[in-house]
């Protein structure tokens, strides 16, 4: 009983937070629309014309799709863990019946689920709309169902990662200025490493 308990209680933490940062998935989804599936949409009847951005979509190649990887997860981590950086919500949020770790968890998980359901709904569509498209001049298809669950993993992974960097910086920052500065600082950092 005490199992179910806890899963309740991390279940409505989880939530009330999707019920407070609501927007930040919704207008996630909104970017991914507009940058990945609108054009395709626009140019559905012969996708030739738009081959070349959705090959740079699937390879994670196209830079406002790495913006959106990038800037949501941090938005997201900043707006879960705000309650850290203000001591009076620290005290009333303590106060509450919860146990640190439920709020911790409720916390990771409800803004990991904001930053991926917006990507993972993109996917679905992107899944659903795929057809054969070539690039000028080259017979391989590069719009298939199989590129498109590529591009869910890799982007998963990326979203993931830059998710668990921001929360670390959420948690070793004192405000929400700093939180976000490090956010990026941070991720930056963990690029020019894996890069080098």
């Amino acid at each position: 009983q005490s199992k179910s308990q806890h899963g309740s209680e991390l279940t409505t933490l989880i939530k009330e937070n999707f019920k407070q940062f609501w927007p930040i998935p919704v207008f996630g989804f909104i970017f991914y629309f507009l940058l990945g599936v609108f054009p395709i949409l626009m140019s559905y009847s012969n996708t030739t014309g738009v081959a070349s951005t959705i090959s740079s979509m699937l390879t994670n190649s196209l830079s406002f799709i790495m913006v959106v990887h990038l800037i949501l997860p941090i938005i997201a981590s900043n707006a879960v863990f705000k309650y850290l950086h203000s001591s009076n919500s620290v005290t009333v949020i303590h106060s509450m019946p919860f146990s640190r770790v439920k709020l911790f968890n409720s916390s990771m998980i409800s803004g990991w689920l904001m930053s991926i359901l917006p990507m993972m709904l993109t996917g679905l569509l992107l899944l659903l709309l795929a057809k054969g498209t070539y690039l000028e001049g080259t017979t391989e298809n590069i719009y298939t169902a199989s590129n498109c669950l590529v591009w869910i993993l890799d982007s998963t992974v990326i979203i993931a990662f830059v998710y668990s960097i921001s929360v670390f910086a959420g948690i070793i920052s004192g405000n929400n200025i700093i939180h976000i500065l490090l956010s990026f600082f941070l991720n930056f950092v963990a690029s020019i490493l894996f890069a080098i």
